[in-house]
């Protein structure tokens, strides 16, 4: 019997048992020793599975996407003022300020966009913001499946 067997039987037991923050666990531990087993064999796929469990914990772990899209938002927000990627519309000579940058990954993460601070008008310019406002949308629907199968009865 192997390790994710033996989690995949303790989550059936503690799911059958009305136990689901111990499921939940157990759920994590299988996915976790699913991926080991992958790596250990050499296939590829084990990469997806170590992004899914640095995400969301494969779906156990809301926090995580929270932390993540946290990371997203300064990373872009850095990378925007480093290269200069973002200008006041209107008023291209507004010299923007670090809180700048971060509204403008913020809006464009959450894809509001305001359309008060754009993307500059250079292909990279706009496709890093395509990048990012993609990124929100995927780690959104990402965080209401998490929250969904979290705290759903199982």
């Amino acid at each position: 019997l192997s390790a994710e067997e033996s989690y995949r039987d303790i989550k059936q037991y503690f799911l059958s048992n009305g136990m689901y923050n111990d499921a939940s666990w157990a759920s994590f531990k299988e996915k976790t020793m699913e991926r080991l087993a992958l790596k250990k064999k050499g296939d590829w796929n084990y990469l997806p599975s170590l992004l899914m469990d640095a995400l969301c914990g494969y779906g156990e772990k809301p926090y995580r996407i929270i932390l993540s899209a946290l990371l997203t938002i300064l990373t872009f927000s850095t990378v925007y003022a480093s290269l200069n990627t973002v200008e006041r519309s209107g008023d291209p000579s507004y010299m923007l300020r670090w809180y700048d940058y971060i509204y403008f990954s913020t809006i464009t993460f959450t894809t509001v966009g305001y359309g008060d601070f754009v993307p500059r008008a250079q292909l990279i310019c706009r496709l890093l913001s395509a990048v990012e406002a993609f990124s929100g949308v995927f780690v959104t629907g990402l965080f209401i499946f998490t929250l969904a199968r979290k705290y759903s009865a199982r």
